[in-house]
């Protein structure tokens, strides 16, 4: 404080003494260095440093977690349900060898010519979960079928008495399921496989069969309802086979459906012939029929599949 009180005085008497032609204006800057330096206004100032971070502080809070991607717009599938290549519910047609088309070929003797491939049967499967059911045209085949899938592969089974015919394919994406059919006994496969092939069929109820096999097959159903066969609409052939059949009479087609021709020879029989396959809807009710036509229009064969439609 003596100092400052000092200082002080010594700026007053330095002004006083000035020489007296000293610019007023000069008097005031020296008076006023002076004041400056007493009270410390000539002293740059002090940068003020931070304090050092509290020890006790609690911790800076950290960001916020990134969001979770948003969950997929696709529901999971349902429990119990096989998803597959190829969706089984539809018709298919059965390409094999001409042996199988009417017998259970590992089962017969002396059966080493199986004759050429075909499109021997037309089925209708229908698929729960993972159970198929069957119905084809082909009475040799017991008509109704049973089976299962499992992932991509497919098992069906026809009872022919003492034992069973076994089809076993892996299905593909392009709507065909390839394997092979043998014999079995109690579901076991006791024979080598014989090459065949399932394949999806697509109908239209734009796209009609053949004018002659559909005028043809209304015919038949007509003798069918009234219980009386118009012999001179068959071979003689025909009515043999239609009579020893007894087929069941679908009652007055609401819809015909065509599905598409296999080849087929029946044992007794030297050459194949060309069946037209139908779906043929009756007083509510489907079953699948077959009809050939010969010359002069006249019915070469007729069969109606012989078993319970899968449902």
């Amino acid at each position: 404080m003596k100092a400052a009180g000092a200082l002080l005085l010594a700026g007053l008497a330095l002004t006083a003494c000035a020489p007296g032609g000293i610019d007023p204006q000069a008097q005031d800057q020296i008076r006023q260095r002076y004041m400056d330096r007493l009270f410390g206004r000539n002293e740059p100032a002090e940068t003020a440093m931070p304090d050092e971070a509290d020890s006790s502080a609690p911790p800076a809070p950290l960001p916020p977690p990134s969001p979770l991607p948003p969950p997929s717009a696709a529901p999971p599938p349902a429990e119990g349900i096989t998803v597959t290549a190829v969706g089984l519910t539809g018709y298919w047609r059965l390409n094999t060898y001409l042996q199988m088309s009417f017998g259970i070929g590992p089962f017969h003797k002396a059966k080493t010519d199986l004759g050429e491939t075909a499109d021997r049967d037309i089925c209708e499967f229908v698929q729960v979960k993972k159970k198929i059911r069957a119905l084809c045209l082909r009475k040799a085949y017991a008509s109704s079928a049973s089976g299962s899938v499992n992932e991509d592969a497919l098992t069906l089974e026809w009872s022919t008495g003492p034992g069973t015919l076994i089809f076993e394919g892996q299905i593909g994406g392009d709507g065909s399921i390839v394997g092979g059919l043998g014999a079995g006994v109690l579901g076991v496969r006791v024979s080598t496989q014989v090459p065949a092939s399932l394949h999806k069929l697509a109908p239209a109820a734009d796209k009609p069969g053949p004018a002659a096999s559909e005028a043809a097959l209304r015919r038949v159903l007509g003798d069918l309802d009234r219980g009386a066969l118009t012999e001179e609409f068959y071979t003689p052939a025909a009515l043999a086979y239609i009579r020893k059949a007894k087929p069941a009479a679908p009652g007055k087609p609401d819809e015909l459906l065509y599905l598409g021709p296999i080849r087929q020879r029946r044992p007794e029989e030297k050459d194949e012939k060309t069946v037209e396959v139908f779906s043929i809807r009756a007083a509510g009710q489907k079953t699948l029929c077959g009809i050939s036509v010969g010359d002069g229009d006249l019915v070469a064969d007729f069969m109606c599949a012989a078993g319970e439609r899968p449902s």
